[in-house]
């Protein structure tokens, strides 16, 4: 699999502002920092599905996203359980 240039950019975009948008979350707060990696996290999820072929990597990707979203529904719902307990 060869990866994009437009996600290499991305990536390589995310990695060299993270210093500073880190210095900027001190001052102003942490929205501003996690707004720009929700932000950068949904164009790389954009750019994957849109430029990555359909083989063994993109489906591991895809696999990693569900189990992930699995992962954060189950704590939402041990979380909402402990708290009418």
């Amino acid at each position: 699999e060869v990866t994009s240039t437009e996600i290499w950019e991305c990536l390589n975009t995310t990695y060299n502002a993270l210093a500073e948008r880190e210095r900027a979350a001190k001052r102003l707060g942490p929205h501003e920092f996690l707004s720009y990696v929700e932000g950068r996290a949904a164009r790389f999820a954009g750019l994957a599905d849109s430029t990555l072929s359909r083989d063994d990597g993109y489906r591991f990707m895809v696999l990693g996203r569900a189990i992930e979203r699995v992962d954060m529904t189950v704590r939402l719902l041990l979380s909402r359980v402990g708290d009418s307990a």
